[in-house]
């Protein structure tokens, strides 16, 4: 993973030039330059913040497994899901599934709010 931060330490964002490669191989070329160029940089204080009721212990959850993921390890997608008890669904996709496979993941969510 290309991961870079700012000048200034504060913020996390994926090289451009690996970008489609990590984080959205299963888009055409253009998109995911585009997603590249006009990414948010994370604040680095997201990764170390202490959270003390997590909603995932209370309340249903989902959970899509990107199982071609190269910013998260599939296997620990799926870890995840496990320990928060989600509904899994499992897509053949990079990262970037919400763009590669919207009709998917809108599923996904429709089922979530009906559960509901």
């Amino acid at each position: 993973m290309n991961i870079r931060e700012t000048k200034d330490g504060k913020y996390l964002y994926l090289d451009p030039a690996a970008f489609a490669k990590d984080f959205a191989a299963d888009l055409p070329k253009d998109d995911a330059a585009f997603l590249a160029r006009s990414q948010v940089f994370a604040s680095k204080e997201a990764f170390s913040a202490k959270i003390e009721d997590p909603a995932w212990k209370t309340k249903r959850s989902w959970s899509i497994i990107a199982t071609e993921d190269r910013s998260i390890n599939p296997e620990l997608e799926r870890e995840m899901a496990k320990r928060a008890s989600s509904s899994v669904t499992e897509i053949k996709s990079s990262h970037a599934v919400f763009a590669s496979h919207p009709e998917k993941v809108a599923d996904v969510i429709e089922k979530a709010a009906k559960a509901l």
